[in-house]
Parts: structure tokens; sequence; C-alpha cells
């Protein structure tokens, strides 16, 4: 099997091979095998994104289960599923064993309960049991994302047992490249790097070998998961129940595709709308419009107080219609300061460097700096209102304005992801419109109270 290809040489083999694959399904289906033996499964699974439904369908029945499973890993769940909804209970379960744990659960999770059921009493009862062990952790959590596929060796044992363990795990394709060490009750004690076990005496003791083992418990949410195995640069990390016994691993691919959809689900949310389960293409058109329709209804009606308080201040621009045409600059500033602020801290919360115990360092430092930036500011919105011709009571108005509605902005886009944080819910969700449309109201009000002030209005 050759390496995956670049960028380029991808859109070249699709081009290629779609045409021969679309024949082979629709006059040679017995041919379809062959045509992916020479690709890598993630390039395959971008020639399966580019058939029709059908067309898929048709493919994964007469594909071999392994290679079918090899291409579905590859392959977002909820497409793998839909693409696996009309196939024979018996055919999914085939295709199902031969995928790695982590990623047939997955899988399984996508289908209706009914139809998951009915594929589980088709597989093997020692698989059947692995996975209902798995999908019985709630989702989003280290116990579900685990693979059970694991080698221990005895506290007790020697270089010799661990090299003999390793090589049985080796044969059933587990994951070797880190031994763990348990005692008689299967509670984790250590780790021990294989290589580490190949440069050892035959009779080095574990004991002797064994490292500290950094580990998660089977209830810890997978992006603190993804946080430790950055942090403390793991190949995996072992997942232990409440009672310290090890379950299972998460290895550091499964980390990146974490890391990808976490990422992806945050600058959706910042966008402001509901995070797609599926790709681009993938998601029905009237789905997308109920993901982002609910949120721009939201910014809309929060919008309507920034009506409400042009309304209430009418009389101040009746008697200096100028004001008006430095709104956009004032509602601007300060919703591009508070959108810098929600991005920083949204951000600096998801990879651990603050948390909501920092709100008061967080909120000194980011008035400090809306003061600082907003003073910048406000010197060059003087001198551009001065250079406009308009009087030195409107400059100084805006350049006040500016001063504190960027302060402002800073201080809401900081403190509403730790507000969100606190109580529970996704700091994502604080999206730059959404900050914006909070700063766009107070920035509206705190420009024509100045104004009125300064201006004896």
């Amino acid at each position: 099997m050759i390496n995956p290809l670049d960028e380029n040489t991808r859109t070249a083999l699709v081009r290629l091979l779609l045409p021969d694959l679309r024949e082979a399904i629709a006059r040679h289906p017995e041919e379809i095998g062959e045509i992916f033996e020479e690709i890598h499964p993630a390039d395959g699974a971008d020639l399966l994104s580019l058939l029709d439904d059908e067309e898929v369908r048709i493919l994964l029945q007469h594909l071999d289960p392994a290679e079918s499973a090899r291409l579905l890993e590859y392959v977002e769940p909820a497409t793998a599923a839909r693409w696996l909804e009309e196939q024979r209970d018996e055919h999914v379960a085939d295709i199902v064993e031969e995928m790695e744990p982590d990623d047939r659960v997955e899988l399984l999770a996508e289908f209706e309960e009914e139809e998951q059921e009915k594929v589980l009493a088709e597989m093997q009862p020692e698989e059947r049991e692995d996975v209902e062990e798995l999908l019985s952790h709630e989702e989003g959590t280290a116990g579900r994302l685990m693979n059970p596929q694991f080698v221990t060796v005895p506290a007790h044992g020697t270089a010799e047992d661990a090299l003999a363990r390793a090589r049985a795990g080796a044969r059933e394709d587990w994951n070797i490249a880190m031994l763990y060490v348990v005692d008689e009750k299967g509670t984790l004690r250590g780790r021990v790097p294989l290589v580490e076990v190949l440069k050892a005496e035959a009779d080095a003791s574990i004991d002797s070998l064994s490292q500290e083992a950094e580990a998660v418990r089977v209830d810890t949410d997978q992006e603190s998961v993804a946080q430790v195995i950055s942090k403390y640069d793991l190949v995996a990390v072992p997942v232990v129940d409440l009672h310290g016994r090890i379950v299972g691993i998460v290895t550091v691919d499964d980390v990146v595709d974490i890391l990808t959809e976490e990422a992806t689900e945050d600058a959706q949310r910042q966008g402001a709308m509901q995070p797609l389960e599926n790709s681009y293409f993938q998601t029905g058109f009237w789905e997308m419009v109920q993901k982002r329709g609910v949120w721009l209804l939201v910014l809309f009606l929060a919008e309507l107080f920034t009506a409400s308080a042009l309304e209430h201040f009418d009389h101040v621009l009746k008697h200096a219609l100028t004001l008006v045409f430095f709104i956009p600059l004032i509602v601007s500033s300060g919703g591009n300061s508070g959108s810098q602020s929600a991005s920083l801290i949204t951000r600096a919360l998801a990879v651990g460097e603050v948390g909501v115990r920092d709100v008061l360092r967080i909120a000194g430092r980011e008035i400090g700096m809306g003061v600082a930036l907003g003073l910048a500011l406000g010197i060059v919105g003087y001198l551009r209102v001065l250079i406009a011709g308009d009087s030195p009571l409107v400059c100084a108005t805006v350049a006040l304005t500016l001063v504190g509605v960027v302060a402002i902005g800073a201080m809401v886009g900081a403190m509403l992801p730790l507000l969100f944080k606190r109580i529970g819910l996704d700091p994502a969700i604080t999206s730059s419109p959404f900050v914006a449309s909070i700063v766009d109201v107070t920035g509206i009000v705190l420009y024509l109270s100045i104004a009125r002030l300064i201006m004896g209005i």
C-alpha cells in the first residue's frame, strides 16, 4: 500500500480512478477491490465521497468487509452510517468487526437504537461485549473514546515476561509501543516503553524499568484527555476506572481527531451557528438553514436593542446630525475589541492556560488593555474628526467614546466566555457576532450619553 498523497496528486488520482470506479460499480462489481489495492484508505475515502449514495451502497455490498472497514475509518461516522443503513445486518456486523474498537463505537453510536441492537446481535460475543462496554460510557469522554486493546505486565514480572506479552499483543495488532504495569488487582502502577524492555536484560525486573504513568479516568472529558497527551508528550494515555484499574488507552491519533473536531465546532460556534454534524456538502439544505437561522434570529433580536437605543437618543441626533457619521466607527471599534478578547480567552480556556478562578486577573488585565488600546484609537479618532472640520466638542465626544467602548468591548469579550464556562456551557458560543451585538448597544448608549453631556444637548 502506498503512502497518503499530497493534494495535487490526490486530485489527479481521483480524476484518473473515478471513471473506472463508476464503470466497475455499474458493470463489473467484482473488480471494485482492485481499484483500492494500491491507494491509501484515506485517499480511497476521498474517492468514495465523490460517488452518489447509491453507488457507495453497491460498492460496499461487493467490497471485502476488511477493505470496507479500512475505508470507513476515514469517513465521518454519520456519513458511514448513512451508507450502511440499507445493508444487511450481518454484512454491517462483518464490516464493524474489522474496524478499530474506538472507530466501530463511533459508527454504531450513529445508528438508531433498534438498528444498533440488530447489528450487535450479529457480532461475535467477545466483540459485542467490548462495543457494549464502550457504548455504556457517556459520549465525549475517555471511556467512549478508548481502545480496550492494550498490553499489561505484572509488577513482579521480568523483561522476558514483558517481551512475551508484547509479542502476543503484536500478533493481535494491538498497540504495543507502551506496556502498562499493573498489580494483581489490575490497578495501574506505571508504564514501561517497549524500547526499554528490548534494551534490558532478560531477568531485569519490571519494577526497576517502570516509569510513572499519567492517566485519565473513564469519565474525563475528551478535551482534557487531549490536553494530558499534549502536555506530557505521550503516544497514548491509559484510561482507568473509578478504582484505578486500567481499562483502555487513548492514542495520539485519536487526539488529532478530537482537536480537529473541537476546533471545527468552536470555529462554527464563533461564527454564530450551531456545529454541523457532517461536512459542508453532506449537510442537508434545510438542516443548514436551521443551524444558521437560530443564531441569526438571536443576533437579530439583540440588534433590535440598538435601534431602541438610537430611538431613545433621537433628540441628540437631531441637534447634532454629524454624530451619525461616526456611529459605524464607534460600534465597529468596540465590536472588534470584544471579538479579540473573546477569541483569546476562549482559546486560553480550551488549552488550560486560564480558568474561571483567574477572573479577577483577567478583568484587571483586560481593563488596562482596553483603556490603552482605546486611548490609541481615541487619538486617531480625534485627529480624523478634526480633519473633517467638525467642532472640538464632536472631536472630544468621539475620542472619549472610543476609549470607553474599546475598554467595554475588551471586558465583555473576556468575561462572557468565563461566565459561560462557570455555568457549564461551551465558551465558544460567545461568538464574535454575539459579543459585537452586546457592544453595539452599549457603544451607542455610551456615545450619545457622552455627546449629550459634553455638547449640552
